[in-house]
């Protein structure tokens, strides 16, 4: 099911209207994209509470998050661990090892050659392009496959960062 797009002013600067998404990444199934302007403490939890914890349901599953401000929060912390959410330790600047990152940068080329000049027009775009890329079964289980790879590469190369 496609959402229809928001209904949102024109933007009036001569630069292209601009937007920050969050989204998770699971083997068998992600979240929809939501959009936002700042990522506090409080938005997370409550993008948690709508979208990260349904997706865990009861399966016991570990929870990998980089260490942006508002996912080291004193909030998110207490509510990660009232809902028993497992989170896995992860090293600080270490965008080499996350493999949403390579999600973004294909949502990101996508999107590039899309004329958006609002922000409903930006969020629809990302919204089809993120589709596109987590329902590619095969992309999605490839990138969970290199993980280990990943982690022997920064190992062997005594922690500096990889290509990816």
């Amino acid at each position: 099911m496609v959402a229809a797009e928001p209904t949102v002013e024109r933007v009036q600067t001569a630069q292209p209207a601009r937007r920050q998404f969050w989204g998770t990444l699971g083997y068998s199934r992600s979240s929809p994209l939501v959009p936002y302007t700042a990522m506090d403490g409080p938005t997370y939890v409550a993008t948690l509470t709508s979208h990260l914890l349904p997706l865990l349901g009861a399966r016991g599953l570990q929870f990998q998050q980089d260490n942006a401000p508002a996912h080291r929060s004193r909030i998110a912390a207490a509510f990660l661990a009232a809902h028993r959410v497992r989170v896995l330790a992860w090293p600080p600047f270490s965008p080499d090892l996350s493999i949403i990152e390579n999600v973004w940068g294909e949502v990101k080329r996508i999107v590039k050659g899309k004329r958006a000049l609002t922000t409903g027009q930006i969020e629809h775009q990302t919204r089809l392009a993120w589709r596109k890329v987590t329902s590619d079964r095969r992309y999605v289980a490839a990138l969970f496959g290199s993980i280990p790879s990943r982690l022997q590469e920064v190992l062997d190369r005594k922690g500096k960062a990889i290509d990816c």
